[in-house]
């Protein structure tokens, strides 16, 4: 020990007086040096002083030791303004049925045990509202086992700002009436923010969740920034909704995704985003404009039932295996400039709206099908290169603007000799370049229709069809 500090008999950080051999007092003491009754009693003491004298609760720096109970423990219902900032808690903590009416700063403060912040609504038996009233701040907290916020409310704004839960992190139901900050916190293990909401801005830019990942009928009734947000394992948006713009640039989805049945209430992007595994965005809403411009699909792609009410936007994205979009509805602009489709492209049942450009400049691929998808009067421009093939099968092809030069040598049934189903594609495409005014491409539409009733007939098809 310093003997200048030894000397005074004072704690260097807040003057008190020093414990034992310790050159701290009793709480600024390492948990080495005091035991659990000579603390809890010293700390019994301090809020009766605080009590006593109105002051606020300052625990800036505080070492605890032992199962702290604030409210069984130590009386306490209420906080007016409380500093935890680089307070360490060695054991289990529980701030169930807590009241923060003033500023919560849990800035720096470590949590060695299980930790309990939650709290459940008030009912007939008087249950306590668990409520931070001010900004609560928690930015480079560290909890090393379980966090409970679960039914929490925070009355202003929420910082987790490079905050770590090496446990699994319950939010449920938890509602922020302000600013949420997650920024670059890192969530070790399984994190659920089920039926949360946020009701202003949400910020989890660069955050990592590293276990699974819940954000089930979560409601953000504002901005939701998920950039650059890694996300190690199974995820899920089920029936999440986002009233105000969405942005998960450069996101990475390690494992599965599910976005089944969300709401994108505004514009969305995912530009650049990575899915490593399957995605599911079944039956999602889009109802402002989507970008999903150089994304890469890694596995199987789901976009069924979805409706884009907006532009919406593939370009130079990578779809590596297949990517279903059937019965999806396309309300406005749709473009696949220079997408990759590597795998099977379905637009089975699609509805793509008159009047629009739905282009498709596909720059490699296996085959792309419009398998009864309603095309009527759209602008379809095809770009694709010489090895992706069309399906057409009972598509509904009237008045839709296409160029028979984007089609020729791409029907994908007269690539696999299926002539008979090939002569009702041609067919198909002679009526619509009438229907166009297309007389020309009518009459090529005509003579491949004629030529593949040939070939469906001749006697080299019969004998290959019964061999």
């Amino acid at each position: 020990m310093d003997e200048k500090i030894k000397a005074t008999n004072k704690c260097p950080i807040c003057g008190r007086l020093t414990h034992k051999e310790s050159e701290y007092c009793i709480f600024h003491a390492s948990a080495e040096e005091k035991n659990e009754e000579e603390f809890k009693k010293a700390l019994k003491e301090y809020i009766q002083e605080i009590k006593k004298e109105n002051k606020d609760h300052n625990f800036n720096l505080f070492i605890f030791v032992g199962e702290i109970d604030f409210s069984k423990d130590l009386n306490i219902t209420i906080f007016t303004n409380a500093n935890f900032g680089g307070a360490t808690f060695e054991d289990n903590t529980n701030f169930e049925g807590i009241t923060f009416e003033g500023d919560a700063n849990f800035g720096n403060a470590t949590f060695e045990g299980d930790d309990i912040f939650g709290g459940t609504t008030v009912n007939i038996r008087g249950s306590w509202v668990k409520t931070f009233k001010k900004n609560t701040k928690l930015v480079k907290t560290a909890f090393k086992k379980k966090a409970c916020f679960r039914g929490t409310i925070f009355k202003r704004d929420a910082w987790f700002v490079d905050t770590l839960f090496k446990g699994d992190a319950d939010f449920i139901r938890a509602i922020i009436e302000e600013n949420a900050n997650f920024v670059e916190a890192d969530f070790e293990g399984n994190t659920y923010f089920d039926q949360a909401i946020f009701k202003v801005d949400s910020d989890f830019s660069g955050t990592t969740f590293k276990g699974k990942v819940d954000f089930t009928e979560v409601t953000f009734k504002s901005d939701a920034d998920f950039d650059r947000v890694n996300f190690k394992r199974e995820t899920s948006f089920k029936k999440t909704t986002i009233k105000g713009s969405a942005s998960f640039k450069g996101v990475t989805f390690q494992g599965i995704s599910y976005f089944w049945r969300a709401n994108f209430e505004r514009d969305i992007s995912f530009w650049g985003a990575t899915f490593e595994d399957k995605n599911l965005f079944t039956e999602t809403i889009f109802k402002g404009e989507s970008c999903f411009d150089f994304v890469i699909f890694k596995k199987n792609a789901s976009f069924n039932r979805v409706t884009f009410k907006e532009n919406v936007s593939f370009n130079k994205v990578i779809f590596k295996k297949n990517a279903s979009f059937w019965k999806g509805t396309f309300e406005r602009e749709t473009g696949f400039q220079s997408a990759f489709f590597e795998g099977e492209a379905y637009f089975d049942g699609a509805f793509l709206p008159p009047g629009k450009n739905f282009v498709l400049n596909v720059k490699k691929g296996g085959s792309i099908s419009f398998k009864r998808t309603y095309l009527e009067g759209v602008l379809l421009k095809l770009n694709i290169d010489e090895d992706v093939l069309i399906n057409f099968i009972d598509a509904r092809l009237i008045n839709t603007k296409i160029k028979k030069e984007s089609i020729m040598g791409h029907l994908l049934q007269e690539k696999k000799e299926e002539y008979h189903q090939a002569m009702d594609v041609y067919g198909i495409l002679e009526t619509n370049f009438h229907s166009i005014g297309d007389y020309q491409a009518e009459r090529w539409a005509f003579l491949k229709e004629k030529e593949m009733e040939r070939m469906g007939y001749s006697y080299e098809y019969f004998k290959k069809e019964n061999e």
